[in-house]
């Protein structure tokens, strides 16, 4: 899969005055990850995710809320690994929350990050790296949330 940036738009968008500071009118291929073989990608206003055929998760976009993962607020111009994950999860299905993102294993584990609002994730806290949530169901195949819960 050929990763896709259709545009540069909403919380999301890089800095003003940044190197990447621009709107698409056309798709562009997100060249950080070229060499990145993609086979699933999600997307909102605030952050985008792109997950790797060996189950590696990237993200990029608003850092606002610990939602990418990385262990900060940081902006994230750039896609990077989620290195916060445990080193042995891969993978297999994510989801954007406005500030948050829920993530599958490809063992069935589940695990959220981000604003801890709304019970989005097991407490009312917001975890700042990722976060065991429960073993899923042993039939549960996909993962998704909603931008207001």
């Amino acid at each position: 899969m050929v990763l896709l940036n259709a545009a540069a738009a909403g919380t999301g968008a890089p800095p003003a005055g940044s190197q990447f500071d621009c709107f698409l009118d056309a798709p562009a291929i997100v060249g950080q990850l070229r060499y990145v073989n993609s086979v699933a990608v999600a997307a909102l206003s605030t952050h985008s995710l792109s997950i790797s055929e060996d189950g590696a998760l990237y993200s990029w976009g608003n850092g606002d809320r610990y939602r990418l993962g990385h262990g900060t607020c940081q902006q994230e111009d750039l896609p990077r690994l989620v290195s916060t994950l445990p080193k042995n999860v891969r993978v297999s299905d994510v989801a954007c929350g406005l500030a948050h993102t829920i993530a599958l294993s490809s063992s069935g584990e589940v695990f959220s990050w981000g604003n801890g609002a709304n019970g989005a994730k097991t407490s009312m806290s917001r975890f700042t790296t990722c976060h065991y949530v429960s073993p899923a169901l042993p039939t549960t195949t996909a993962i998704a949330t909603q931008s207001y819960l």
